[in-house]
Parts: structure tokens; C-alpha cells; sequence
């Protein structure tokens, strides 16, 4: 469905496509997927894995698809054995394109 980061110990960084208000609370999110080789996932992961999405810190999304598409999403629990992500100390300017 879609993808994120973890950005602190129980918030993920994704599209804001991917949720609204009303469905964050259906929202699943799992740490630990990968995959054996190019055809193969693992399929089955652990409860400790997943987590919940609890509400939208913040949301931008324009459905028209002219601006910017993220949010923050609260996790229902902090996560433990993954890794934040390491954000850059580069400025990002106005208008600059930003890509993840």
C-alpha cells in the first residue's frame, strides 16, 4: 500500500495519500518486512512488528496532485529495534524539490 519512516520513537513519516482522519485508525504499520529473494516475501511477522496508527499528527495533501503529499502519523506504541531515520543537516530552500 505504501511506505514510510520512522521519524521518532512512535511517529512514521508517509504519504498523505495513504490515510485520512478517518481511516488512520485502520492503519497498519510493519517493521521488519522483507523479502527472501526478488520473488519470495516473508509472510509471516511478528505482533511486536506492527503497529497501529493512532491519529495524523499532520496531514498535506492535495488530491489534485499540484502540491505536496506527506504526514505524520502516531504510532499506538513506541518502536523498539528499528531504526530512525538519520535526517540530513543540508538547508532545503523554497520551491526546492525533495525526494525520499
Amino acid at each position: 500500500m505504501c511506505t514510510g519512516f520512522l521519524v521518532k520513537e512512535d511517529i512514521v513519516a508517509t504519504a498523505g495519500h495513504c490515510s485520512n482522519e478517518k481511516s488512520v485508525t485502520e492503519l497498519r504499520i510493519v517493521f521488519g518486512y522483507y523479502m527472501l529473494n526478488p520473488f519470495t516475501p516473508v509472510t509471516e511477522i511478528s505482533k511486536e512488528n506492527i503497529y497501529k496508527g493512532v491519529k495524523i499528527i499532520h496531514r498535506v495533501y492535495d488530491s489534485k496532485g499540484k502540491g505536496a503529499d506527506w504526514e505524520l502519523i502516531k504510532l499506538d506504541r513506541k518502536v523498539k529495534d528499528h531504526p530512525q531515520v538519520k535526517l540530513s543537516a543540508q538547508p532545503v530552500y523554497r520551491n526546492q524539490q525533495v525526494y525520499i
